[in-house]
């Protein structure tokens, strides 16, 4: 996971390291299986708020949105962390700032997401969650 500086510093700063990424590995099944729910109630949560819903009024751009989101989540159980991941992250940073997505609202969704997925580890992992 060695690369530059900066990525390190950033890791560093997450505390998050090999061991971290190899658990983290263990719950893509969980994600693979639930993928489709998780998205599901990750966009009905969005279609709730008219900040968030403006952004998601074109069928097309919400299916292409959805199919994206997919693929974010299931990257959140990889194993490398490296200058692309990072390259690919702020590209999608920018996508944000361009059509006026603040900041509080992308960050509420790891909020969201974290309390879909903490019942799913819980049962994965009873005794160790």
């Amino acid at each position: 996971m060695p690369g530059s500086p900066d990525l390190e510093l950033r890791l560093g700063y997450l505390d998050l390291g090999p061991a971290d990424l190899e658990r983290l590995a263990l719950l893509q099944p969980v994600l693979e299986k639930h993928a489709a729910g998780l998205v599901d109630s990750f966009y009905h949560h969005l279609l709730s708020f008219s900040s968030t819903r403006r952004l998601l009024v074109d069928p097309g751009v919400r299916e292409r949105l959805m199919s994206a989101q997919r693929e974010y989540l299931l990257s959140l159980a990889g194993t490398t962390i490296d200058e692309s991941y990072l390259e690919q992250r702020r590209l999608i940073g920018e996508v944000h700032e361009r059509i006026g997505l603040e900041p509080r609202w992308y960050l509420g969704a790891y909020a969201l997401y974290l309390s879909l997925l903490v019942p799913l580890v819980h049962e994965l992992h009873p005794h160790d969650p």
